[in-house]
């Protein structure tokens, strides 16, 4: 997808990745949160973990 700019209410979640549609929302509202997602080749995701609202040591949990 070709980056453009969108109102927040007309994003195209239709058009992204699948987990756009879950974390993106949080980002842009500001939260904090956590997630992972696997997917099996690009169109099917086959388990996610959302966590929102996390603190900073849970967050540090989370690095690679």
């Amino acid at each position: 997808m070709r980056p453009e700019w969108y109102d927040v209410q007309s994003i195209p979640y239709e058009r992204m990745w699948l987990d756009d549609q879950y974390w993106l929302p949080l980002l842009l509202s500001g939260r904090t949160f956590a997630a992972k997602f696997v997917f099996k080749g690009h169109d099917v995701i086959t388990s996610k973990i959302i966590r929102a609202d996390v603190g900073t040591e849970e967050l540090e949990s989370y690095r690679a």
